[in-house]
């Protein structure tokens, strides 16, 4: 996801399901007056990362909402008053003007997704179009690009091992007191690709290359002994494949050796993709350049994103477990309101933004802009802080007004004089 912004990377992290589910739950509720209904769609406008559009039954576009105005591909005054078919190509104009005619005249609610050259690249949007009020039509657009990118290399990695999964459920193999294969089934023969004849007689070992048995030994002196043992291992069938699997051995009473090997590539692919997830969001958070601090209910800090770090020279380890008032300049801040701030904002969701004084661990006193939201971290809710050190802007402000008063006192001198 590069080039994200702030209200895009919080909304993708923490908000926008839960907010759009509360959403349609309150407008479910027939108790919820006109009053309430047009407050609380307020504050979810102000809140959703999305574009959200207002048009009539001519496609013209009567209004808009983001939180971003780069995602919008014109500045409003080039579309506001327009119709879609002026500013969409052809084939995706007549697409949205047929579904906001049935939306418009059957009051139903119906999406498409559409794919625009975007300053250049070529991003995908999912829009959503509800009827308004009479005449008109609500188009909820979102940049789904980076979600149908991970839905591709999801299909791609899910296609590659269906077959083998659709296969190979359970195998099995009984081997002789000296280790050699004297029965196996048919799942066996379907997912490693030996005739029956290929594998009775030979040696189990045959089922791992060379350097697999040196680092996991078969341990027949451990089943000898009567202990079941479920190891995980990498099985090489014949074509070369390799297959991570879960064998559950022991030594049955006639002697011999059972085995039953269970396919885990489904489970082991999972894993993967949990740890290319967290591994991916966790890059997401530190590679913004702003600060982002997770605060609980309690107003400690439990998460901080790089930028945090590098912002006060801090740890994230010196982070941690601390309150907003460890890391503000002495006597700078009116701690009593930012505190009340957030806990509005903890109780209403409402965004909360304000200028704070913050201190280094150098000591270096600095400037930021904070923008405060209300989200979910692991199921509860905290508040998600981004912070923009504003340092340079004051220094320039203040070059200006010593500017401004050098300019007056000249011109007074020269009317003087």
């Amino acid at each position: 996801m590069e080039n994200l912004s702030r209200s895009e990377l919080l909304a993708e992290l923490k908000e926008s399901r839960r907010i759009i589910a509360d959403y349609e739950m309150k407008l479910a509720d027939k108790d919820l007056d006109n009053t309430q209904l047009e407050t609380y769609f307020s504050r979810i406008l102000e809140s959703l990362p999305d574009m959200v559009f207002i048009v009539d039954e001519q496609g013209v576009f009567l209004d808009y909402k983001t939180s971003n105005p780069n995602q919008l591909l014109l500045p409003p005054d080039q579309f506001i008053g327009y119709k879609i078919s002026e500013i969409h190509p052809p084939e995706y104009a007549e697409e949205f003007m047929d579904v906001i005619t049935k939306v418009v005249g059957n009051g139903e609610e119906l999406s498409i997704q559409y794919s625009l050259n975007f300053h250049g690249d070529s991003r995908i949007y999912d829009a959503t179009i509800s009827p308004f009020e009479t005449g008109k039509a609500i188009v909820v657009v979102r940049d789904i690009t980076d979600r149908k990118n991970i839905e591709v290399k999801f299909q791609e990695s899910q296609n590659k091992y269906q077959e083998l999964l659709d296969l190979a459920p359970d195998m099995f193999f009984q081997g002789d007191e000296n280790g050699k294969i004297i029965e196996c089934n048919q799942k066996a023969l379907a997912v490693l690709g030996y005739s029956r004849d290929e594998l009775i007689g030979k040696h189990l070992s045959l089922l791992f290359d060379e350097e697999s048995i040196r680092q996991k030994p078969l341990q027949f002196d451990r089943l000898a002994a009567g202990q079941q043992i479920i190891r995980e291992r990498i099985i090489v069938a014949k074509g070369g494949e390799k297959i991570p699997v879960e064998m559950n051995s022991r030594k049955m009473d006639s002697g011999t050796y059972q085995t039953f090997i269970r396919d885990i590539s489904e489970r082991m692919r999972q894993k993967r993709e949990l740890q290319q997830a967290n591994t991916t969001l966790q890059g997401i958070f530190d590679t913004v350049s702003e600060a982002i601090y997770l605060i609980d209910e309690t107003g400690i800090f439990i998460e901080v994103n790089q930028g945090a770090c590098v912002m006060y020279a801090y740890t994230r380890e010196q982070f941690i477990g601390q309150s907003p008032a460890t890391v503000a300049a002495a006597g700078m801040n009116d701690m009593e309101q930012i505190l009340a701030q957030l806990a509005s904002t903890l109780e209403t969701g409402r965004v909360c933004h304000f200028e704070f004084w913050a201190r280094r661990s150098t000591g270096e006193v600095f400037p930021k802009d904070v923008i405060v939201n209300r989200g979910t971290f692991y199921g509860k809710q905290v508040l998600i802080a981004t912070a923009r050190d504003i340092s340079a802007q004051k220094q320039a402000e203040k070059h200006i007004r010593e500017s401004e008063k050098k300019y007056r006192q000249l011109f007074e001198t020269i009317r003087q004089g």
